[in-house]
């Protein structure tokens, strides 16, 4: 229910890897601990998306056809950009701020005639909606944009988090969030980042994420090749090393693996375009390759899967002929004398 508001919430703006536009500091709070963020135009120009289009018949992307369905929205036009950030670790403190077209306003009219937890009212002069997803209520507002078929949607947990949001992007906050320290490189689409984690370390997390200080996540594809890099920043020097020791031998299993199943070989070339690094208390996983290796991979990859839907990887074994059994009845030939 309430679908079109969904798409600001925080679960959408993590996984929406099909939407995004130009990251804007400005509207991120200055206390932000971690910040989300995927570029359209990078995508839309993307090899990835070029191959996606290129196959959607043996691709199930039906989830965007209902989706559109029942909001009327298309989510790989309709939606510009969306910027997921937060203070805390938990769901309660998340902002999601998400840049649309005019098409919200008919989407969002024909919600308010058909879901009845959906309501309105006004606070501090704002426009408030107010809904419910299973247990929790979430607060949205919609603003307009920087040209007239333009909107930009904010969604939070909690009221004063999303007032506080308004109130951000109306009149940006003096200081920078310490998650961007370090912006998108061009041709960015997909960007996270997180500084300050020792203080919002979850003690049930992984190894791994307790020694995170810092992390950041910059993938995307520029001048004719695909780059992504991971930047940890650990506690200690020797967690930096103990962590890249610990990649390396993933990958080289990775390798014995890829190498003695056969569904697994177009991994094997993947696994040549990642390099590490350690500088102090950072280490750093760096992946690039062309971007026609990487139409390669993704076709090796579809072929690989057409392969297992119709079995041929496991062709089924023709039942062996049984020896005939001698008829215990019929008299056996005597040898002729020699």
């Amino acid at each position: 229910m309430c679908r079109t508001w969904t798409i600001a919430g925080v679960s959408l703006g993590l996984a929406g890897l099909a939407v995004a536009g130009p990251l804007n500091r400005k509207w991120v709070a200055p206390d932000a601990a971690w910040v989300v963020h995927v570029d359209v135009e990078a995508v839309r120009g993307s090899t990835l998306y070029s191959f996606v289009n290129e196959h959607r018949a043996g691709l199930d992307l039906s989830g965007l056809e209902q989706f559109k369905t029942e909001t009327g929205l298309d989510p790989c036009k309709d939606i510009k950009g969306v910027t997921v950030y937060g203070s805390a670790p938990g769901p309660e403190e998340c902002v999601a701020v998400v840049e649309t077209t005019a098409a919200i306003d008919g989407a969002l009219e024909k919600l308010l005639q058909r879901e009845k937890s959906l309501t309105k009212s006004t606070e501090d002069g704002y426009t408030i909606y107010k809904w419910t997803e299973g247990e929790q209520t979430k607060y949205g507002y919609i603003r307009p944009g920087a040209g007239s078929e333009d909107r930009i949607v904010l969604a939070a947990p909690a009221k004063d988090r999303l007032l506080a949001a308004i109130r951000q992007i109306e009149s940006p906050a003096e200081g920078k969030s310490a998650a961007l320290a370090t912006m998108p490189r061009t041709g960015s689409m997909l960007f996270v980042s997180g500084a300050g984690l020792g203080k919002l370390r979850d003690p049930e997390c992984s190894m791994i994420l307790q020694k995170m200080e810092a992390v950041r996540v910059d993938l995307g594809e520029a001048a004719g090749d695909v780059y992504a890099e991971l930047a940890i920043t650990t506690p200690t020097s020797e967690d930096a090393t103990n962590m890249r020791q610990t990649a390396e031998g993933a990958i080289g299993l990775a390798r014995m693996c890829a190498g003695s199943d056969e569904s697994l070989k177009p991994l094997l070339s993947a696994t040549k375009w990642v390099s590490f690094g350690v500088e102090e208390k950072v280490v750093t996983a760096r992946l690039k390759c062309s971007s026609a290796q990487l139409r390669d991979l993704l076709a090796m990859a579809l072929d690989e899967k057409a392969k297992e839907d119709t079995g041929e990887h496991h062709p089924r074994k023709k039942p062996t002929a049984k020896p005939k059994k001698e008829d215990p009845v019929a008299p056996k030939k005597k040898p002729e004398p020699a």
